[in-house]
């Protein structure tokens, strides 16, 4: 007997139902059979990844779709693979009838990473280790063209004889002029073995890598060939939200976005994400390492008789004025066509002639990329992307780049300050990125920290009557967690810098309650210039417990040793930032957090970007207050509060040092202000 799309997802669904996770199943079966999109809030522990995959997964066997879901994360990419390996037991017990099939299709599932982290070969090169995706795409392009080369040359056959038997291993050096051996070995490799193994062991990106190092494959090439059978792929965000990997993924798919559902975990970073590919920048430092290219390469002149090298020095002067006349503080605006005016202006130039310039820089930068290709070097040119960036700047005006229509007053033009100033196009607006999800089948965007869930859906461009948001409560129980503030101490900036026994009450509270508890505490700034002054001031130095901090230049394996050490603590004191790495995503289970200060509330700073944002949410929504300075930090204390409950188990205090903390009683569920912290802390463990 045929189940229905509901009854279905129910039988995917391989544990028994917690609070609200049956609801959860259904408001995203409604969601894909009426081919809508979902706006998903529910808490830490509510098992919104399985809640999510059942019932896609229900849709795509039953309709032939696919599932594209997106993670922020290497770990959370791994909590999708290790769900749909649960959700696959229960798969093998259908029959083909139930699904409403002849033969049920093998369901397997993609784990996608960039190049960088899956080709062998560009990760022995150290050259490579900071270059952009275009670039490593148009060297692996090369490389797999001398392979073939090679391979037609010597006669090669299917046998695993050749030149790259005894060449080709793991971590050893290599010449690109040699081609790839690990992309040869895949065009030898059999196919079907390589399918047999992936749905046999749905693996991570992790375990492919390992399967590919044992039999000497390249694991991006063994993915591409995986994607087009795959029923589920999981993937960063980048690869449906830049154009041209996107474009590029569909390829590998063999599909379109409208026969794919759209999955969108930690969506709160969303906006913020889009925001920042959809702007662009030019720094000083571009400027003058395109200088210097200009004379590496014979300074060549642009069709208006201008030499490059010549152009730029101009450039810098412009902005270096720009820096003069509009900086206010941190960042400042600049008039629409200021930059373009200035130009034309000091090299005495039309409009037309602006474009004709712009255009050949374009063109001399891709010589450039063409002949450090050809020489086995990184295809980067400065002058290529200065060309690019000047391009962007000017289109803005249009209302047209890259053939998608786009006002100017979605963008603001700025002018930042500091060691490497630059001049930026900086997106206002979001949904000049994500509209994408409208043109998929469906999406649900979920997260444990979406309110007010109104301004995410407008401001990633869902339709009012084609969306439906929903929230749910964590599943644990309440009592398990307090939430106090203090009343009389704030980080506002004109309180702390006009008097200073706020901040040292501030330090009090902190000191007395690390020291008071023999528990895992956790201390979040609202950001690391103001942590910075509270070490400065030497905070730290009264702290019994063993201390550790989060530095902001820190790389990702030094950051997850340092999160590491701190867990394995009796009485450690962790110092981090809210709206950091460690603020979200990371799980501090049991004892290994049980305390957590909030030491001010992470109001966005009052830059010009940020008097920007607010201005067009006014005029667009009528609500700049409420969408770009409420929201935002309504999501960072809950990311942050987040980090105590992750299962029914747990229990713990947040206190926040701040008494605007009461403005967030709406989200906050349980907040009530303690005049005297030590003695709550000790009556809630002890209750």
């Amino acid at each position: 007997m045929q189940l229905d799309l509901k009854d279905l997802a129910e039988q995917l669904f391989p544990y028994e139902f917690r609070p609200s996770q049956k609801k959860i199943l259904d408001n995203l079966t409604t969601t894909l059979d009426s081919k809508t999109h979902l706006v998903l809030e529910a808490g830490t522990g509510s098992g919104k990844t399985v809640c999510a995959l059942a019932p896609a997964l229900a849709y795509a066997l039953k309709y032939q779709k696919k599932i594209i879901y997106l993670t922020r994360t290497n770990s959370q990419q791994r909590q999708v693979i290790y769900e749909l390996r649960e959700i696959a037991k229960k798969y093998d017990e259908l029959q083909p009838e139930q699904i409403g099939v002849e033969d049920k299709p093998d369901l397997y599932i993609v784990g996608l990473q960039g190049r960088l982290k899956l080709c062998p070969m560009l990760n022995q090169d150290p050259e490579l280790s900071g270059a952009t995706a275009e670039e490593l795409s148009k060297i692996c392009t090369d490389l797999k063209r001398i392979t073939i080369q090679i391979m037609k040359n010597s006669g090669e056959g299917g046998d695993g004889s050749g030149i790259y038997q005894t060449k080709v291993k793991y971590g050893r050096k290599f010449s690109r002029k040699n081609g790839c051996g690990y992309y040869a070995n895949v065009q030898k490799y059999d196919k079907n073995i390589i399918q047999t193994w992936a749905k046999s062991n749905l693996p991570t990106a992790e375990e492919l890598m390992d399967y590919c190092r044992s039999n000497e494959l390249c694991p991006y090439e063994v993915n591409k060939l995986l994607l087009e059978d795959a029923v589920v792929v999981t993937a960063p965000y980048v690869y449906v939200f830049q154009q041209h990997i996107r474009n590029r993924l569909m390829e590998w798919l063999n599909t379109n976005p409208e026969d794919l559902v759209l999955i969108i975990d930690e969506a709160h970073n969303l906006p913020d994400y889009a925001r920042e590919i959809g702007s662009a920048e030019l720094s000083l430092y571009t400027l003058n390492q395109a200088i210097k290219e200009s004379r590496k390469f014979k300074n060549p002149k642009l069709l208006t008789k201008i030499e490059v090298g010549f152009f730029c020095e101009h450039l810098k002067e412009i902005i270096m004025d720009l820096v003069g006349e509009y900086i206010n503080e941190d960042d400042g605006f600049i008039p629409p066509n200021e930059l373009e005016t200035e130009i034309m202006s000091r090299l005495t130039l039309t409009s037309n002639k602006l474009r004709l310039l712009i255009n050949d820089l374009i063109i001399h930068g891709e010589i450039i990329q063409d002949q450090k290709r050809k020489r086995g070097k990184l295809p980067r040119s400065y002058i290529h992307s200065v060309g690019l960036f000047l391009l962007f700047w000017t289109s803005l005006e249009s209302g047209e780049v890259d053939g998608i229509n786009i006002s100017s007053d979605k963008y603001a033009k700025l002018i930042k300050n500091g060691d490497n100033s630059k001049i930026e196009a900086y997106c206002l607006d979001p949904s000049v990125v994500t509209h994408v999800i409208n043109q998929f089948a469906s999406s649900c965007c979920m997260s444990g920290t979406l309110k007010p869930l109104d301004e995410f859906q407008a401001s990633i461009g869902l339709p009012d009557k084609e969306t439906v948001a929903v929230s749910y409560p964590s599943p644990f129980p309440v009592e398990n967690r307090a939430v106090y503030y203090i009343s009389d101490v704030t980080t506002k900036y004109d309180v702390i810098s006009s008097d200073k026994s706020v901040v040292e009450k501030m330090e009090n509270y902190i000191q007395n309650i690390c020291n008071g508890f023999d528990k895992n505490i956790l201390v979040f700034f609202p950001s690391f210039g103001l942590m910075q002054q509270f070490l400065d001031d030497g905070v730290h130095q009264g702290l019994k417990n063993r201390f550790y901090i989060e530095q902001q230049t820190m790389n990702q394996n030094l950051l997850m040793d340092l999160v590491e050490n701190f867990k394995v603590q009796e009485n450690g004191t962790l110092f981090s930032v809210v709206g950091g790495r460690i603020s979200e995503g990371l799980d501090f289970p049991a004892e290994t957090l049980e305390i957590i200060i909030i030491a001010g509330i992470p109001y966005p700073k009052p830059t010009a970007k940020q008097r920007a944002l607010e201005h067009y949410y006014d005029t667009k929504f009528g609500k700049g207050w409420d969408y770009t300075v409420n929201a935002p930090t309504t999501r960072k204390l809950l990311q942050s509060i987040g980090r105590l409950i992750r299962d029914e188990n747990d229990r713990g205090v947040v206190l926040i040092l701040d008494k605007r903390a009461n403005r967030f009683k709406e989200y906050i569920e349980g907040i009530r202000p303690s005049i005297d912290p030590i003695v709550d802390i000790q009556k809630f463990f002890r209750g």
